[in-house]
């Protein structure tokens, strides 16, 4: 094998290998579009769990607040109702006659 036969084989394989890597570097590319385009999927659909979140957050807050109004409430109503002080009255207990 002649110089001219060895470098025509080394340029072959020398454009191919750069071919190869042209392609590898083109799908990587696309596959890197295709992962952003995800990943801004998952960040708009974090953004609406994090709202959902922050409003069930909201209303939480709300219903306690809400809740120890009408406990509040609940007890102002019954110390109208309920007297101040309760009497008891006990019945005698009265033991049998003997004749």
């Amino acid at each position: 094998m002649d110089w001219t036969q060895a470098i025509a084989i080394m340029g072959v394989f020398i454009a191919a290998f750069l071919y190869m890597m042209s392609r590898l570097d083109s799908n990587q590319k696309q596959n890197n579009d295709k992962f952003e385009s995800i990943n801004d999927k998952f960040d708009m659909m974090n953004q609406r769990f994090n709202s959902l979140e922050n409003k069930v957050t909201t209303l939480e807050v709300e219903m306690r607040t809400e809740m120890r109004n009408v406990n509040q409430r609940l007890s102002t109503i019954e110390g109208y109702l309920v007297p101040r002080k309760l009497f008891h009255f006990e019945e005698t207990k009265e033991e049998p006659k003997e004749n």
